[in-house]
């Protein structure tokens, strides 16, 4: 189908016939989904058959990039190309042995938006290294140097527009002299116009395969967050899994997803390629980001490794990854308030019951102590008795101070308020653990903030609060340890911390610590009554109670009351 070295133009060949079928064909392969240098390989093998040249030049422009594609009789081919958007990105130069400096300032030429304009004109022809008469001027002149210089006296420049983000040059080439003819320059127009419609057809199809791949990937993680009671975590790892589908080349892409700190892989992802990520940006902080990158290098990924829609792909990515943290942390928020509610709800229950409870207890405990201090004051009593009647009496007293805590707890006590300074009240309760800390080889540790405002609350409750909280972090440490007591000033409120290095408690217990008759200590040795006390002072003077504690390293509470 070719011509021959003796044939020096079209003359004699079947030329609508054989352009027809070469139409067809390069038309037919822009559809079936090759890679760029796959389907370049292919029309110019098809384009030399139809021309009989011996090399040919495709200079394209798609979109932000520009390349450079050299094709000879023998098969061998050579690319070389230029990111036009990224002017950091240095001048690749040409890749194929033998371009020399005119055809290095033609294709600058070319990646010129200007300047291209004036290269794509119009077909021109250099036949025996001489130019045409039409040649005169810095293009003919740089157009024979390219002769010249690549040893290919004759020379066919086919300039061909698809639209405005798809045109580009076909440069036929031959070693024989006087090959192309005049005539044989509107033939080839054709020729190379069809060249353009099927790279754009090409590149039409492979942006509505990566255009589907994207949605389809988007529904996925649609498809994922809507399933019922899945947890942030199993979320994530699914996602992770249908972004390499997403890309190009999905066989050789690998995802991560990172997230405060938690990392979220695909296996073998390759961290020293390059990456394409999508920040993950919630309230205005960087939370994360989710990326890909390719395990090797291919010629297709040197040309260009990722697409500008798979970047706006991945940052819409992020931004959906953004929504989804969000609202399961708005879920886990609401999850914990309404546990609070719950919370709150059995604490009222149970303090109206121990109102009542302790109203109907403080009549009979009343009787039982008056009639026993009475019986203790009987003359010539035996001493047997005497000593009982002083159990009766201290387990009277015993109990008259439990239904005050009851009543204390059940908010049935006002609370009386008057301005005094934290730090002395520390300071006077700390004096009466002097024993206490001594005899059971604990080291206690107070830091008073000297900016500490005055506090108006009842100084009676505050000190209770203090005591339980001390009581607790001494018999969190039966074998000796620490206690640290600090005070500070935080945004209108008085903040106090209590910190023991004992045994810690559970996540079990911490949900449990505040309910009434709740205890872990053994049976006689403690009421389950301290912490739900505490809760309820702090509560009637307005304020907030935190526990950080952890298993074998220690409990921590903070209070925190407005001034």
């Amino acid at each position: 189908m070719g011509m021959t070295a003796d044939n020096c133009s079209l003359t004699g060949k079947d030329i609508i016939g054989d352009f027809v079928l070469l139409s067809r064909q390069m038309l037919h392969y822009s559809n079936q989904g090759a890679t760029r240098l796959d389907f370049l390989r292919a029309i110019s093998e098809m384009m030399i058959n139809y021309s009989g040249c011996s090399s040919l030049e495709v200079w394209a422009r798609d979109e932000n990039l520009h390349y450079r594609w050299k094709f000879f009789h023998n098969g061998s081919d050579g690319f070389s190309f230029r990111m036009t958007e990224h002017p950091d990105i240095p001048d690749m130069g040409c890749s194929i042995s033998g371009d020399g400096e005119a055809g290095d300032q033609l294709f600058a030429m070319f990646c010129d938006d200007e300047k291209s304009q004036i290269l794509i004109q119009k077909t021109r022809l250099i036949n025996d290294g001489r130019e045409s008469s039409d040649e005169k001027g810095m293009i003919g002149d740089l157009l024979v140097r390219l002769s010249a210089q690549e040893n290919s006296p004759s020379l066919l420049w086919l300039p061909f527009a698809v639209d405005e983000k798809n045109s580009g040059i076909l440069i036929l080439k031959s070693e024989t002299p006087g090959f192309f003819s005049d005539s044989d320059k509107t033939c080839f127009e054709g020729t190379a116009q069809t060249a353009g419609i099927a790279i754009a057809n090409r590149r039409a199809q492979v942006a509505l395969r990566e255009r589907f791949k994207e949605l389809r990937c988007m529904y996925g993680i649609c498809q994922i967050i809507n399933k019922p009671h899945t947890s942030l975590d199993n979320i994530l790892h699914s996602i992770v899994k249908i972004l390499p589908p997403a890309m190009q080349y999905p066989e050789i892409c690998y995802g991560r997803i990172i997230i405060d700190g938690r990392i979220y892989s695909t296996p073998g992802f390759p961290d020293d390629r390059e990456k394409l990520s999508g920040d993950i940006i919630i309230d205005g902080i960087l939370r994360g980001n989710v990326e890909v990158a390719y395990g090797r290098k291919t010629d297709e990924l040197e040309i260009e490794t990722f697409l500008r829609e798979e970047k706006a792909l991945m940052d819409n990515i992020a931004r959906q990854l953004a929504l989804i943290v969000e609202r399961k942390q708005a879920e886990e928020e609401k999850a914990r308030l309404e546990e609070q509610l719950r919370h709150s709800d059995r604490l009222a229950t149970i303090g109206q019951l121990a109102a009542g409870v302790a109203h109907e207890l403080n009549e009979p405990i009343g009787n039982i102590l008056g009639f026993a201090q009475l019986a203790a004051k009987t003359p010539d009593l035996p001493e047997q008795a005497a000593r009982d009647m002083g159990r009766i009496i201290e387990s009277s007293l015993n109990a008259r101070e439990i239904v005050k805590k009851l009543l204390t707890f059940a908010r049935q006590a006002p609370a009386r308020k008057i301005t005094f300074n934290l730090n002395n009240l520390i300071e006077q309760a700390f004096s009466f653990f002097k024993n206490r800390f001594t005899s059971g080889n604990i080291k206690a540790h107070f830091s008073p903030a000297a900016d500490l405002p005055d506090l108006s609350a009842d100084p009676g409750q505050i000190n209770q609060v203090f005591i339980n909280l001390v009581v607790n972090g001494i018999q969190a440490m039966p074998d000796g340890g620490s206690l640290y007591v600090s005070t500070y000033n935080e945004e209108g409120r008085v903040c106090m911390s209590v910190r023991d290095t004992g045994s810690g408690m559970s996540d079990e217990v911490l949900k449990q610590i505040f309910v009434p008759f709740f205890t872990t200590k053994k049976i006689g040795q403690g009421t389950g009554l301290g912490l739900s006390l505490v809760h309820g002072i702090i509560s009637s003077h307005n304020g907030k109670i935190e526990v950080k504690s952890n298993p074998g390293e220690g409990t921590e509470f903070i209070i925190r009351i407005p001034v």
